[in-house]
């Protein structure tokens, strides 16, 4: 039962009320902008205060107040006007925080604009006074802090706080004026104040941007006043919401249902972990999480007998977590120097460590995140002149919905009583046929049957991971930390659709339910494409189309379905009258028969003649003259051997009937379009792209691109999704249009869209930690790429001038370090192919030095490639090459203006130290680093990676104790540069890891626990559940575990890092080591059964990838080090 209270008047004196029912049960807190939209009217369309359609069960009797923002009433912003205003808005919540009447009432606070300088000036100044009236702490009662449009910055230069004068500017509509530099300061560092506060409690920060433009004067060009960037704090529990609104209309939150869904969602789940933490008369002590989704079922849970390792504060009392559960709080706390904080004594983890911290890590293997139901992910649109396919629709019901078969036995069942076979049906055809309207029209009639269904493009692998990546986030079995990894997320929603349930809540006390789902792939070109994506073991309904008929036989399908027919005469009739609007012509349609007789009653050649005779305002008596003189002097379209005679036909038809030379304004676009993914093209790469200026073929204009783009779907040529502002087309449209084309339009429209694409593509820029910014934009573009690169058998890069190719060349390159990056390993030997066919025709006697930086940035990237595959010779042949070439090509100047070269002797050291050449790979980074830090521009993110990998190679050449002082020293200058804790990328995790291995081996076991431990909980922040370098995490902590005789919970992390290690084949060797630790902890607890099974899994593994001489022929024969060796150094 939620706690309420009587409202009254005086719940705060200057706080403003709303919105104050009877009674109080939550409280809502709104400080609005700087002459913006007033809190009391943040209304939607329908004239209600969006904050108050909170869910009652949730956040039961609402009170809005609102403080009043009285910056800059002079349109001059000062620091000590935010101070002031920040002091002015904690003593109010300090007033609600000690109102014992309202002691169980959740706090949310509101901002818009520049209210949000006022809330992380009062979280400071609270921080601040916390030290000396601890009681008065509001920050456990906050569960959620909203910011729509609020700048944030920890920047001290005055271009990044543009913003802020901007917006004072337009809604004070005083004189623009420059912010002074203590203003600036000010800001910055409660920005970065801000930003360690959300790190220390439990907070939820729900970030809000908007999308569309405010002009900054009355009239005038439209600016994006707080964008994504200047709005994130990049924090880990950080939710964040892009709003199709502008500045001003942001708080409205009216721009689109499934931003304030979001919104109320993120609310109402703080809410209710408030209220728990609220009720346990505690600051907020929720469960700690080290993992947040579950992913390994721990059979030895039930045993409470196990001790724990106790982490030691400074104080020598025990250590209480906060939300993070970290367990280190400052390089003080974990100096392997000060040996006040330290203890030598404790070898054999006879301390305990926090019991929330075990009881999580034990814990995670049971919890599971509930599936947000129900789910729909449907790219098109219910199309509203589909007509006919009765037949095969009814047949597809039939099929997908066929009953449960229950046990006979009169015992009650489990799940594993119930017979729930995968239903699955196929509709195979040649393109036209209306297969994809036929699943479209199937998923809108009947899909509300089903709890949820999802829709893929499967015509390739990498849209197949994009696919399963944003379904599983849309059905919310995993968050944006986790979907880093495409293998991981497609192993989690198989995961799902073979246990689809509904709730992971109260299983032990009730039989779970599961969801019904219906999943469709479309457009199928081979089976095989399907292997590693089919729910094999699931319990579902899967409709397919294809149109291969193998694909039909193949072991998945099962031959069912159906071949799709031409439609009957009367359904080819009404669409064509449909689709023309002739319903009531009695001429055409008396002559409509003979139209679709002739169109071959092809659905796709009906749609797309319909546009060309409304186009041409032709009778179909017309149509039909024309039609049959075109077939006679046309060309057929070439047909390869060994097509089947009903697709020659269809060809033979398409020849004539789509009228391509008919086109005017969009021929050149359906060109362009012609050589992309036929899925999801985004409008941004077509409309006013700069690499077409020159091009007067193609639209220039916006005007000109909108007329161009309504030709071509006038005549049914694409579709476009006018909500996500993409386009498709059909791949047979494709492929004509690239047949008519001559080799001279070939060559000039591929090389256009290269161009096109480059110019829009983000630059993923050499760095470390794989700090990702304009990612989502290159996924976007990346199906578009790779198929520009399938399609240049034709095209001969000889007839473009040489410093194009070049500039191909390296964005080719700058896509495989994307592909490196972000996982994406299989479409590597399509883009190394595309390089070697551009470099090829680039061949000179003297090369340039424009060209020899080409092939030095080749080699570079390939070997980042080979690195990240775990291939332990090629990166060192390549980066090896990359760093001789630089250092011949690169003057001093060059050496010392851009990171490039500094990063790639770094790698080149990973190199050597995946072929264990210590001594070398030490040179080499201790050059790294002298190089970056004598940069123009050196920052300690880069050097600091260069003393990371150093203290690796002390630690491995035996000198624990200087490896474990350069971790420290590294940290250091990594939280003064870049905060406490930095989760932009896996560098800390990567130093906690060689940090603790450092100390254990100098025998300080606890201290080196807390620290894999650390490791272990960034990993999963920055990279996800479900990343390789988790699993590192999951072997450390294990190790620890197992030490102090905690098998169940070192049993768990294994079987975790296991189930990481098994998502590719690229970590066989974390594999073998994690089944040998297993068989040790089995071996010690007297289980000789499990102990065999696990070492005998980790020596064939061990032997099927060691050269013949290394292999063993017994597992008494290996130990820890010999595992060790074959694994890369940052995660031994």
């Amino acid at each position: 039962m939620s706690e309420t209270v009587n409202a009254r008047t005086t719940v705060s004196g200057g706080l403003q009320q709303i919105g104050v029912g009877l009674k109080i049960g939550t409280i809502i807190v709104t400080i609005g902008g700087v002459g913006t939209t007033p809190p009391e009217h943040w209304t939607n369309s329908n004239g209600e205060q969006w904050l108050r359609t909170l869910s009652a069960s949730h956040a039961p009797n609402i009170a809005v107040l609102s403080f009043a923002n009285r910056l800059a009433t002079g349109n001059v912003l000062s620091f000590d006007d935010v101070e002031e205003q920040g002091r002015l808005l904690l003593n109010e919540l300090k007033g609600i925080a000690q109102d014992r009447a309202l002691a169980k009432c959740p706090i949310i606070l509101v901002a818009h604009s520049l209210g949000g300088l006022l809330v992380k000036r009062a979280l400071w100044l609270d921080t601040k006074d916390v030290k000396t009236q601890p009681y008065q702490n509001i920050i456990p009662r906050i569960s959620c802090i909203v910011l729509m449009g609020c700048p944030h910055s920890i920047s001290q230069n005055s271009d990044d706080w543009l913003s802020v004068e901007t917006i004072l500017h337009k809604f004070t509509k005083g004189k623009k004026v420059v912010l002074e530099q203590q203003c600036i300061n000010g800001l910055a560092q409660d920005c970065r104040r801000f930003e360690e506060t959300m790190e220390q409690s439990d907070i939820q920060l729900l970030t809000i941007f908007e999308t569309k433009g405010t002009s900054k004067q009355v009239l005038g060009k439209k600016t994006i006043f707080v964008d994504r960037k200047l709005a994130t704090i990049s924090h880990g529990r950080e939710t964040i919401v892009d709003e199709a609104a502008n500045h001003r209309d942001l708080c409205l939150m009216s721009g689109s249902t499934s931003a304030l869904g979001i919104t109320l969602e993120v609310l109402q789940t703080a809410i209710d972990a408030t209220r728990k933490a609220i009720a346990r008369a505690s600051p907020r002590a929720g469960k700690p999480s080290v993992f947040g989704i579950s992913t390994v079922q721990d059979n030895n849970s039930d045993d409470e007998n196990t001790e724990y390792v106790l982490v030691p504060s400074d104080s020598g009392g025990e250590l209480h977590q906060d939300s993070n559960m970290s367990v280190i709080t400052s390089p003080e706390t974990a100096s392997s120097t000060n040996k006040a904080s330290w203890t030598r004594k404790a070898t054999t983890g006879s301390e305990k460590i926090n019991p929330e911290l075990i009881a999580a890590l034990r814990d995670f293997t049971i919890e599971q995140r509930d599936p947000i139901l129900p789910c729909r992910y449907i790219p098109f649109p219910k199309d509203p002149v589909f007509s006919g396919r009765e037949n095969i629709l009814m047949d597809i019901r039939q099929t997908l919905f066929s009953p449960v078969q229950e046990s006979s036995s009169d015992t009650d069942s489990g799940l594993s009583d119930i017979i729930l076979p995968l239903k699955v049906y196929s509709l195979c055809g040649p393109g036209g046929m209306g297969k994809t309207s036929i699943a479209n029209e199937f998923v809108h009639k009947y899909g509300k049957e089903f709890d949820a269904v999802f829709w893929v493009t499967a015509d390739q692998e990498s849209k197949l991971f994009d696919s399963f990546r944003e379904i599983s986030l849309k059905l919310g079995i995993v968050t944006e930390g986790d979907g880093k990894d495409p293998t991981a997320i497609r192993e989690t929603f198989l995961a799902w659709l073979a246990n689809p349930l509904k709730s992971y809540q109260h299983m032990d006390h009730a039989k779970p339910e599961t969801a019904t789902w219906l999943m469709v792939f479309d457009n199928v070109d081979r089976a095989d494409t399907l292997e590693e994506f089919w729910p094999k073991d699931a319990a579902g309904s899967v409709l397919v189309t294809c149109r291969d008929p193998l694909v039909k036989s193949s072991i998945h399908l099962r031959n069912s379905g159906t071949v799709v027919p031409e439609l009957s005469d009367e359904d080819g009739v009404a669409l064509l009258l449909r689709l023309t609007g002739r319903e009531h012509d009695e001429k055409d349609v008396v002559d409509a028969p003979r139209v679709v007789q002739a169109l071959g009653k092809y659905p796709l050649a009906i749609a797309q003649m319909s546009g060309v005779i409304m186009a041409r305002e032709m009778s179909f008596n017309e149509f039909l003259s024309l039609y049959s003189e075109e077939t006679e002097r046309r060309e057929i379209i070439d047909t390869a051997e060994g097509q089947s005679a009903s697709l020659r036909r269809y060809n033979q038809t398409l020849s004539t009937v789509w009228a391509l030379d008919d086109l005017k304004e969009g021929r050149a676009l359906l060109e362009v379009i012609s050589f992309l993914d036929p899925d999801s093209i985004p409008e941004t790469l077509l409309e006013k792209n700069p690499a077409c200026a020159d091009w007067d073929r193609y639209p220039q204009t916006s005007g000109q691109y909108t007329k161009a783009r309504a030709e071509l779907t006038s005549r049914s040529l694409i579709y476009r999704n006018r909500d996500e502002k993409t386009l498709r087309v059909h791949r047979l449209i494709q492929d004509t249009m690239r047949t008519q084309m001559t080799d001279e339009t070939y060559n000039e429209v591929y090389s256009r869209v290269v161009d096109m694409l480059r110019a829009r593509w983000p630059r993923v820029l050499h760095g470390f930690g794989n700090v990702q910014t304009h990612w989502k934009k290159n996924a976007e573009l990346w199906a578009h790429c790779l198929s520009a690169f399938r399609y240049n058998e034709r095209f001969d890069p000889q007839t473009t001038a040489l410093p194009f190719r070049i500039s191909w060349m390296n964005f080719t390159l700058d896509i495989l370090m994307f592909c490196a990056a972000d996982s994406r390993f299989s479409a590597a030997p399509t883009i190394l192919s595309f390089f070697t066919f551009v470099r090829s025709t680039a061949k000179e006697r003297n090369p340039s030095v424009e060209l020899q930086l080409v092939d030095a940035s080749f080699h570079f990237h390939r070997g980042e490639l080979e690195m990240h595959i775990n291939n332990h010779q090629r990166p060192y042949m390549d980066l090896g090459l990359c760093v001789q070439q630089l250092e011949t090509l690169l003057d001093e100047e060059a050496k010392r203006s851009d990171s490039y070269f500094g990063v790639a002797i770094n790698e080149f050291g990973c190199a050597c130290m995946m072929i264990w050449k210590n001594e070398e790979a030490l040179r080499e980074f201790e050059r790294s680093y002298t190089v970056l830090r004598n940069l123009h521009q050196s920052t300690k993110q880069e050097t600091t990676m260069a003393q990371i990998n150093m203290a690796f190679v002390y630690d491995n050449m035996g000198h624990h104790e200087k490896a474990a002082q350069m971790f420290e020293t590294a940290l250091e200058e990594r939280i003064e540069e870049l905060g406490t804790d930095d989760y932009s990328s896996f560098v800390n995790g990567k130093l906690y890891l060689g940090w603790g291995n450092a100390l254990a081996a100098q025998g300080r076991l606890d201290e080196s626990f807390k620290l894999h431990v650390r490791c272990l909980e960034h990993y999963k922040r920055s990279m996800g559940n479900l990343h390789h370098r988790t699993g590192d995490g999951c072997v450390k902590a294990a190790d620890h575990f197992a030490r102090v005789g905690d098998s169940p919970t070192a049993l768990a992390l294994l079987d975790q890092a296991l189930k990481i290690f098994y998502l590719d084949t690229y970590h066989n060797s974390e594999a073998a080591r994690a089944h040998y630790k297993k068989g040790r902890i089995f071996q010690r607890s007297g289980q000789g059964e499990e102990s065999r099974a696990e070492f005998g899994k980790a020596l064939t593994i061990y032997n099927s990838m060691v050269p013949a001489e290394d292999r063993a022929d017994k597992i008494e024969d290996l130990d820890d080090e010999d595992f060790d060796h074959w694994i890369m150094f940052w995660s031994r």
